[in-house]
């Protein structure tokens, strides 16, 4: 079963925080990660949906 991620730039619970991706998969997570954005966290919203919280360096 494949998993899905909406991809926000900023900290969780921040007031500028965007989403800058929708229905992403994992490699294309993967993507994300190797242009140097660093995991800040992730949340669990629905069975196979996720949003992800990336910060830059």
């Amino acid at each position: 079963m494949e998993t899905f991620y909406d991809i926000y730039l900023g900290r969780l619970g921040a007031r500028n925080t965007r989403r800058v991706a929708k229905n992403q998969t994992t490699v294309e997570v993967d993507i994300w990660k190797a242009k140097g954005y660093r995991l800040q966290a992730e949340r669990r919203v629905a069975e196979r949906l996720y949003e992800i919280y990336f910060i830059t360096e």
